[in-house]
């Protein structure tokens, strides 16, 4: 009786190993934060044209998480005088945190969802 249970434990536990929930082609995330010295006016366009405006991300804050089309996604922002524009080739299953620095620069930083 008690092989049965461990047998019947097992099976369960291999059950749920091949249940877990798996990103499949979910589109990726991004996320702004600002740890420049002024407010940034940002403007994301992904793949497919959908643009985000953040107007005035104060200095210290983090927008809100967005959902964008997997591909080229342009990342337009503007600081005071400084106005630059970057590309970033984005993956679907995959959170992006971007980073405007005290220098202004964009460093960017990803996580591959499971």
């Amino acid at each position: 009786m008690n092989k049965f249970f461990n047998t019947l434990f097992l099976l369960f536990v291999i059950f749920l190993s091949f249940s877990c929930v798996k990103c499949k082609d979910e589109n990726p995330t991004i996320q702004v934060i600002n740890n420049g010295d002024a407010k940034a006016n940002i403007k994301i366009t992904d793949n497919e044209g959908k643009t985000t405006a953040i107007p005035e991300l104060n200095s210290g804050s983090i927008s809100q998480k967005e959902n964008y089309a997997s591909g080229k996604t342009t990342f337009h922002y503007k600081i005071g005088s400084i106005d630059s524009t970057e590309i970033i080739n984005t993956n679907t299953c995959v959170d992006y945190n971007v980073t405007i620095n005290s220098d202004h620069e964009i460093v960017l930083f990803s996580k591959k969802r499971k």
